[in-house]
């Protein structure tokens, strides 16, 4: 069950708690959300103790192998059993994180995700797709578990910092650039800072309805769902580096995927026929929202061990989702180092000095 809208929690959330059977309600929230949506919140400390109320702080940071025992102590003292519920709630990292924990917690609990960023009700909290990051690979440690139900309210946005929109947003344009025309050119013309929740609410409503449809017909990632990762063999291999070298300042997972968005297109140009004016209005357009992130080609041996740690290769060979047009997905193809460092140049040259 998947329910957008704003300020749904009173109206949304609590009735659909008290139809499921539960014998105890565990909230793992992020530390800021709580200080700054605390009337917000209020129905749900309504029906909580505040022994029962787990903080965290949100960020990549959180999706640490060694943040994981803290939350299973608190969960095994509590006495929160295979009936009980953790609902988390924050951005993409706390339902990652969550619900990695959550799934090996006896063997699996249920969660139910309440997102407060737009990476969280675009993309992350939708899908089951739950981890932590290992060894500075990006989700290297993971599972498959999906939430008992998903709310995204809207009002939340009202106080997202604009890094954090912006980072959203990169996955609204990608899941455009999968779903047709009409979608990628409202996409490229919507005013990103706009705080109109009534468009936010359709935006976000249309993107997890696609997302969701592509989720039902391949949960496990074996086939159709991989045209989500577009963007993210490089996206991800390029946040893995800033990760490494900027730790805290970090550029965000969304401007890691518009990275990956401009080099893999590149690719697409080049051999699955996409249009070139597609490729240079995405490039126009990160222009103007994102700094460019710097590296040099000494990097690049580095990134190509990230990209090959992408879950979708197969026998060592880094695999791209291509483009052939707007809304048509070609397979994936197996493409060379070589090739990844073609399509890092071209970033280079448009984007990174």
């Amino acid at each position: 069950m998947i329910t957008v809208g704003t300020d749904i929690i009173g109206r949304k959330l609590i009735p659909a708690l008290s139809d499921m059977a539960y014998d105890r309600l565990f909230v793992l929230c992020d530390a800021v959300v709580a200080e700054q949506h605390a009337e917000r919140l209020a129905p749900i400390c309504a029906i909580t103790a505040p022994e029962d109320w787990h903080m965290v702080s949100g960020g990549e940071d959180l999706k640490l192998w060694q943040n994981c025992p803290p939350v299973w102590q608190w969960l095994s003292e509590r006495g929160a059993s295979r009936h009980s519920i953790l609902l988390c709630i924050g951005g993409g990292t706390v339902t990652d994180f969550g619900g990695f924990v959550a799934s090996v917690y006896k063997r699996g609990i249920r969660t139910i995700n309440l997102s407060t960023t737009l990476m969280g009700m675009v993309d992350a909290s939708v899908g089951g797709k739950t981890g932590i990051d290992f060894s500075g690979i990006k989700n290297e440690i993971g599972s498959f578990h999906q939430p008992k139900a998903v709310f995204c309210d809207c009002a939340f946005l009202t106080t997202l910092p604009d890094r954090e929109r912006l980072s959203g947003y990169a996955e609204v344009m990608k899941h455009a650039l999968l779903i047709g025309q009409e979608a990628w050119q409202e996409a490229v013309s919507f005013d990103l800072f706009s705080d109109d929740l009534v468009v936010w609410e359709s935006i976000v409503a249309r993107n997890v309805a696609f997302k969701e449809s592509i989720v039902v017909q391949d949960p496990l990632e074996s086939g159709l769902r991989r045209i989500l990762n577009l963007g993210h063999t490089i996206g991800h291999a390029v946040e893995s580096l800033s990760l490494r070298l900027l730790q805290e300042n970090a550029i965000s997972h969304g401007h890691a995927v518009m990275i990956g968005l401009i080099s893999e297109l590149y690719h697409s140009v080049l051999t699955h026929g996409l249009p070139r004016d597609i490729l240079f209005t995405l490039v126009s357009w990160s222009k103007e929202y994102y700094p460019p992130f710097f590296f040099t080609c000494k990097q690049y041996p580095e990134l190509t061990a990230y990209c090959h740690k992408d879950k979708k290769n197969k026998k060592g060979k880094i695999v791209l989702i291509p483009l052939r047009g707007v809304g048509q997905v070609g397979e994936p193809t197996e493409i060379s180092e070589e090739i990844v460092h073609e399509c890092l140049d071209f970033y280079r040259e448009m984007l990174g000095g």
